[in-house]
């Protein structure tokens, strides 16, 4: 792999297809002379055309997340990445555990930083995986405990999302807040607070006796989500305490 080079023209990759590549100079520029395979005739690129990549570097899948940028989606299953740099371009090859392979230009891709190769986050999370082994829901078919193969099948956690800075709280990410606030459901000064605080922080903790207004804040949260176009995932370890929800 360290030997190999993508060979890029106008843009695309066509490294399969080539022989073979020299620079030449012709009547005072500098060309590529190119051989295709099954062709005997060379063809002239002007060299802006042409873009050769080199190895730079193996990268560890289990140290980062790769995504693709059109649609968002996280790649699995990777057997092993290589980057490759040119002057104006950078490739990947990605070989998966299935045995297929595929070339991804860099424009393509997003690399994020996995949490988990950060000692004090492994430690934390090596900690949660042995608590939860006290859970004890079970799969009715297996008897696996439900809790557990979560977390065993868990081996990535973007650096951005809630988990992360559950795992390092020093790394805390400030969400950005653009636009008003909306208050449907009524408000106080301590509710106008709890609600702005929710919007900018990942994590956010609403407590108080009864009736201080708790779920007309949890309320107004939500509507402040949705109406930006968001979605709200809503949880709890008692049924009947998410009816009051549907009902409004």
């Amino acid at each position: 792999m360290k030997d190999r080079k993508i060979i890029l023209i106008d843009g695309e990759d066509k490294s399969e297809n080539i022989e073979s590549l020299q620079s030449i100079r012709y009547k005072g520029k500098l060309y590529f002379e190119i051989y295709f395979k099954n062709n005997v005739q060379p063809y002239r690129y002007n060299v802006q055309r042409v873009e050769v990549l080199k190895f730079s570097k193996q990268l560890n899948p289990s140290e980062i997340g790769v995504y693709r940028r059109q649609d968002g989606v996280l790649l699995n299953n990777i057997e092993s990445m290589f980057e490759f740099n040119g002057t104006h371009s950078r490739a990947y090859i990605i070989r998966y555990k299935n045995g297929t392979g595929k070339l991804y230009m860099g424009r393509d891709l997003e690399i994020r930083q996995n949490e988990l190769t950060h000692l004090n986050s492994r430690h934390v999370f090596s900690y949660l995986t042995e608590l939860s082994k006290l859970n004890p829901l079970r799969n009715s078919g297996t008897d696996q405990l439900l809790l557990l193969k979560r977390y065993e099948e868990l081996d990535y956690v973007d650096k951005t999302v809630a988990l992360a800075s559950y795992l390092s709280p020093s790394k805390k990410n400030n969400l950005p807040f653009h636009g008003e606030l909306i208050f449907p459901f009524g408000c106080n000064n301590s509710q106008y607070k709890a609600t702005k605080n929710a919007l900018i922080n990942q994590f956010s903790v609403i407590q108080g006796p009864p009736g201080t207004g708790k779920t007309q804040t949890i309320l107004n949260i939500i509507a402040n989500i949705v109406i930006r176009n968001k979605t709200v995932l809503i949880v709890s370890n008692n049924n009947a305490a998410l009816i009051i929800f549907t009902k409004n």
